[in-house]
């Protein structure tokens, strides 16, 4: 409405002989004669829109420095404008319902429907690409000017207020046909006495956003003329739209074209497509339906937003694009941000007054990356649309021909998302000047979105309006709620601190911040004071004569075990080994491999397991790196330990005599709950294996804690499958121990085997496995093949990516089996989440992960780790009683990866 205001203002002052111009804030007029009163007041009212509209027509012709649109001799074929062609080609292959422009308005007092319908005639008969047919030949369209003779208002009367959003949204449905139809149609509709909504559609490509400006205005101009019986007054047309297009075809060719061209083609060559995390599945072809959601900024906000743009030398557009594309990047993860803006493109003045599809699109690109503060990053933003304005006559069409080197039916070309501000004055009231009648805005109805997103935000003078145009095949308009706020909530903090770093600005309010943090159980309690060599032996003294271990014909029971541990923790520490000390043991599969594990723990070290299978200088490289001076091996692998003075290699199988004689009795008890329980070396797939400190606190809480998720006891069977190298077995061993299990050890040729491991699984009675997604896909087969009955309580997940739909069969077959999905790494101490899977889950692919465990806190954080919202991709930060000590003689890589946490005091 603010060209309306602007344009009729202007006429009136260059009809009295004044010329208005503008020095950047306040309004210069320039006169021959005396300033009538009522110009003055009006020029006063309107002096913000006026500065707003003449900054523009003075910014856009600066870039007058092309040859001047004039009228041609009108060729038997006229073309089309390089946007008309886009879009028609695209009318012809798909349709363009998304190419509508809806413009309605309430109308109030006598109005004169007769008048309604011969100011539109005039209109269309004004303009002559409001009745221009678009007709093709050999594959190549062209315009076909015809009367304007036929062009009549639609008309209903008497509907309802509750029906009337159906019937525009279904009025502005109704397709174009190009080729024969107006474009530009209307429908009057009448609610009640005296009180009218007037709904205009155009076609795109015979107007844009300035053409209803002019169409308002125009009509408001005739209307009076006609209702007082009086000339009308409207000032001739030079030109018209086949001009420009034949203007456009001739001049924008040959160097100027390759000019603009190659700029384009420097600025977004290479440009990322936006990867926004999608509420559905991105339809291989885009879908144009979509819906609105609207946020209002106070006032506050919105005049310190102007006043921020004004101190920093900038346009209101570039500093709220700038938030944008930090908010994008936020939401993204991407560095390389390309939004486009519409831009009016009428550079000369004879363009100004026609209707007609002039609007252009700039693709604006960001960098966002390295952390700048909002305003030198506001600075770039500022130099990139300044030099997109410098080259803004080459047709968008042109600049994806030349960059876009493969097409993406699912996406936009070049950008996916829109940023538009537009200038609508508040308190329009009785815009029309008509004699009794009152023009106000009616609010739209968005039926449809050309872009994945499209934010407008709209000035009135004293607040801002951000109105989020959004795609429903992607996102559910609660996403979109929270991403307006978010906004918001970004521009508060640009406000507050516009010379933070762009990382450091906030963009949750408090009370989300709080409700992400709710995911996670705090304060849960767990037996701060004890061990893992406690929990052991609470259970030696329940059940004594219970199995413990089992490998192949052999077991032993949790007497037997305990003694034998304890014989090897007395032998360990008469060689020196006490509280936080690091034994090696380099063992194969067996009851040893247990026996060695306790009797380190027991003597108060923590053990680092090699696995005997290991290269060479893999295990070298650990025995180093742990500076470890001993090592339990066996007959079997102690050849794999390389022969070095400063390591002592102590064989259990023929050192057992020796070690045989030492008490059987409890040692006193050496470690606490904060001294190393062990060290596993993790793959080294970023680089050299790293050693990961673990604490007993770390073990025990794991599953001795005040909220429990699991019901493990002496009657449950696990096995220990994975490589004592590899953190799940730390799950298996002592989620066996703690409750008083049996922990049966899987034989290497079994671990190969998914037949074997059916049958020993069978056999054994095994209720608890664990297990990794890939071979449990092989296992279940062997199952569902002999129909086969088993003990299996619980199949719990880790170590990679689970689909859960790979599990629907033997949700079906096996119902009452509990299936747990559970993350983590080796320095959060094996687990992190758990989600046991619903009969809804195994019908769905992704990969749920689930919540934090009791004890475990997770936090999803962008790059400066600041807290994401829901539905946004970012890195999962860990925190809790399960983090490690750190890296192993690893200082500056434990400082850098384990941090102090912001969202927690004293937590890691």
């Amino acid at each position: 409405m603010s060209i309306i205001k602007a344009l009729s203002v202007l006429k009136k002052a260059k009809k009295q002989g004044i010329k208005i111009s503008t020095n950047g804030k306040t309004l210069v007029l320039k006169s021959t004669s005396t300033i009538s009163s009522d110009l003055l007041q009006e020029i006063e009212e309107h002096k913000t829109v006026l500065v707003k509209y003449i900054k523009k027509k003075q910014g856009a012709n600066t870039q007058n420095t092309v040859v001047k649109v004039t009228r041609y001799d009108r060729p038997e074929r006229i073309p089309l404008s390089y946007g008309q062609e886009r879009l028609w080609f695209l009318d012809e292959l798909q349709g363009s319902l998304e190419y509508h422009i809806l413009m309605v308005v309430r109308i109030s007092g006598d109005l004169d429907t007769q008048l309604i319908e011969r100011s539109l005639q005039e209109i269309v008969s004004r303009h002559e690409l409001l009745r221009t047919n678009i007709v093709s030949e050999d594959g190549v369209g062209y315009q076909q000017v015809v009367a304007s003779k036929d062009w009549s208002l639609d008309v209903v009367e008497g509907i309802s207020a509750e029906d009337l959003d159906s019937a525009i949204s279904t009025y502005v449905g109704l397709p174009f046909d190009l080729s024969s139809d107006y474009k530009l149609r209307s429908c009057l509709y009448t609610l009640e006495k005296r009180d009218y909504v007037l709904v205009c559609v155009f076609h795109h490509i015979a107007s844009d956003g300035w053409s209803q400006g002019i169409l308002i205005s125009e009509f408001i101009e005739i209307y009076s003329a006609l209702q007082k019986g009086k000339p009308i007054s409207l000032p001739k047309l030079d030109l018209q739209y086949a001009d420009y297009a034949l203007w456009q075809r001739e001049y924008l060719s040959g160097a100027v074209l390759e000019n603009q061209l190659s700029y384009w083609e420097n600025q977004l060559t290479g440009v990322s497509p936006l990867m926004l995390s999608t509420d559905y599945a991105r339809p291989s072809v885009q879908d144009t339906a979509g819906d609105g959601v609207l946020l209002n900024l106070d006032p506050q906000l919105s005049a310190s937003l102007v006043e921020l743009s004004q101190s920093e030398g900038v346009t209101l557009f570039m500093l709220l694009l700038s938030a944008f594309n930090i908010l994008l990047h936020r939401y993204s993860g991407q560095d390389d941000i390309c939004v486009g803006t519409p831009i009016a493109n009428r550079t000369q003045a004879e363009l100004e007054g026609m209707i007609g599809f002039f609007v252009n699109t700039l693709a604006l690109r960001s960098d966002v990356g390295g952390n700048p503060s909002f305003k030198d990053f506001l600075q770039s933003v500022k130099s990139t649309t300044l030099s997109g304005y410098d080259h803004q006559l080459v047709p968008f069409e042109k600049v994806v021909e030349r960059v876009v080197k493969a097409r993406d039916m699912s996406r936009t070309p070049l950008f996916q998302v829109m940023f538009v501000l537009q200038n609508a004055p508040e308190g329009e009231g009785n815009i029309s000047g008509l004699e009794g009648i009152q023009i106000t805005p009616y609010e739209q109805v968005t039926v449809s979105s050309k872009f994945e997103m499209t934010l407008n935000v709209e000035d009135s003078g004293s607040q801002l309006s951000l109105h989020m145009e959004y795609s429903t095949s992607l996102y559910d308009r609660k996403t979109i709620e929270r991403m307006l706020l978010h906004y918001k909530e970004l521009l508060q903090s640009i406000v507050a601190s516009s010379e933070a770093q762009i990382g450091d600005l906030t963009m949750l309010p408090q009370i989300e911040l709080e409700e992400l943090q709710s995911f996670n159980i705090e304060d849960i309690d767990y037996p701060r004071d004890k061990t893992v060599v406690d929990l052991f032996e609470g259970q030696v003294k329940k059940n004594p004569d219970a199995t413990a271990i089992i490998y192949e014909d052999t077991k032993l029971s949790y007497r037997e075990l305990n003694a034998r541990s304890n014989q090897l923790a007395r032998y360990l520490q008469e060689k020196g080994i006490g509280k936080d000390d690091l034994v090696g043991i380099c063992i194969e599969r067996g009851l040893n491999m247990l026996v060695g594990i306790l009797g380190i723990l027991k003597s108060g070290g923590g053990y680092v397991p090699i696995d005997p299978d290991y290269p060479a200088d893999r295990i070298g490289y650990t025995l180093e790196d742990a500076k470890l001076n001993i090592v339990l091996t066996s007959k079997t692998s102690k050849e794999r330990i390389p022969k070095k003075e400063n390591i002592e290699v102590i064989n259990l199988d023929d050192d057992w005599k020796e070690i045989e004689t030492y008490s059987k009795t409890n040692v006193s008890k050496q470690a606490s709950s904060s001294s190393l329980a062990y060290v596993i070396y993790t793959s080294g797939s970023t680089g050299r294996p790293k050693g990961v400190a673990i604490e007993h606190s770390n073990v025990v809480r794991l599953f001795e804690n005040d909220k429990k998720l699991y019901d493990f006891s002496s009657t449950d069977v696990w096995t220990l499958f994975h490589s004592f190298c590899f953190d799940f077995s730390v799950w298996e061993i002592f989620g066996a121990l703690f409750y008083g299990g049996s922990l049966v050890i899987v034989p290497k040729k079994t671990t190969k085997d998914a037949v074997l491991y059916k049958d020993l699984l069978v056999r054994e009675g095994i209720t608890v496995l664990n297990q990794t997604p890939s071979f449990f896909y092989l296992l279940q087969k062997e199952f569902f093949q002999e129909g086969l009955a088993h003990d299996l309580r619980y199949v719990i997940f880790g170590g990679e990516a689970l689909n859960p739909s790979y599990l629907r069969r033997w949700k079906d077959y096996y119902p009452m089996c509990k299936l747990v999905n559970m993350y983590g790494i080796t320095e959060t101490t094996v687990h992190v989440t758990y989600k046991e899977l619903t009969e809804e889950d195994v019908l769905d692919s992704t990969s749920t992960i689930g919540s934090a465990i009791p004890t475990t806190s997770c936090y999803i954080v962008d790059e400066n780790i600041n807290l994401l919202p829901i539905g946004v991709i970012g890195e999962l930060c860990v925190g809790g009683a399960g983090i490690a000590r750190g890296y192993l003689n690893q200082e500056e890589l434990t400082k850098e990866k384990f941090i102090e946490s912001p969202f927690k005091e004293g937590d890691r």
